[in-house]
């Protein structure tokens, strides 16, 4: 029975990974700009993409074409529309299995098992996510598109060149070029790079759901860690380790106080006047 429970469990937390990862993936709407750069010559063969296409003169080309563009309107279209059914699907798979069957049972699995959205604030979380996911998306089918068509990109990347959401658009977009940088400067192999972006989808994701997961890496703290920074303000900066935070003393302490107002990442002493560091665990 034991060995049948911990099968079981190993496959709930694979199939979890996997739709995370897809979920991730469809927010940023970088799927299918994945799936063009690994394997552009296997769809180029597939969609009859052929040399003469690509090194056809400008004259012969239409307006698009001279820009790399053909077909623009299908990549864009289909990245919108698989982006937004997996997001609504398995974004609404999560909320309904946790959020609404699991309701009444908070200190289960939820984080801050006591603190629940408003449902303005549910609505709003909605939209402003799903803009953000249109934004990538639209982005992720130019770039597919333009790939696909024979256009270069300048990539510092050795083989086949590759590219929670509730935030600003700005700030959406200004995190998503930062992500984009090391492809231009940096030479790096795409597998690795997509590993990399793979791994920070998928934890990125889960340290903004609420719910508490603890991490399969030796070095990945719990959701708990990130969720502590979103609840206490001013601790807890790192996000795939908690080595820094250990070393700069920022590192939520169980008898501190912090709140939107307390700075410099080390809290307030309680009234007691102990200044012993005990840090909270989250490995």
């Amino acid at each position: 029975m034991g060995s049948t429970w911990n099968l079981h469990e190993i496959a709930s937390k694979g199939a979890l990974m996997i739709s995370v990862f897809f979920l991730a993936t469809a927010v940023r709407g970088d799927w299918l700009l994945f799936i063009v750069c690994l394997g552009q010559d296997y769809l180029r063969e597939f969609l009859q993409t052929t040399d003469a296409t690509l090194n056809s003169t400008l004259q012969t080309r239409g307006a698009l074409e001279r820009f790399y563009l053909k077909d623009l309107h299908i990549y864009t279209s289909f990245a919108v529309l698989v982006s937004f059914c997996t997001f609504w699907g398995i974004g609404l798979a999560f909320d309904t299995y946790f959020y609404k069957n699991r309701k009444d049972k908070p200190k289960e699995w939820k984080c801050q098992p006591d603190r629940w959205l408003t449902k303005t604030n549910e609505w709003h979380e909605f939209f402003l996510g799903s803009a953000n996911m249109l934004v990538g998306s639209v982005i992720s089918g130019f770039l597919s598109c333009y790939i696909m068509n024979g256009g270069k990109l300048e990539l510092h990347i050795n083989g086949t060149p590759p590219f929670t959401v509730r935030e600003h658009p700005g700030r959406f977009i200004m995190l998503s070029k930062f992500l984009a940088i090391p492809i231009f400067t940096v030479p790096v192999h795409a597998v690795v790079y997509v590993v990399i972006l793979v791994y920070g989808y998928y934890y990125g994701m889960m340290d903004h759901s609420g719910i508490k997961m603890d991490a399969i890496w030796p070095w990945q703290p719990s959701s708990l860690f990130h969720d502590d920074h979103h609840r206490y303000f001013h601790c807890n900066f790192g996000f795939n380790t908690i080595l820094f935070d250990r070393f700069h003393g920022t590192l939520r302490r169980k008898n501190h106080k912090y709140g939107e107002k307390i700075f410099g990442g080390k809290g307030k002493a309680d009234d007691n006047g102990s200044m012993e560091s005990v840090y909270h665990k989250y490995l």
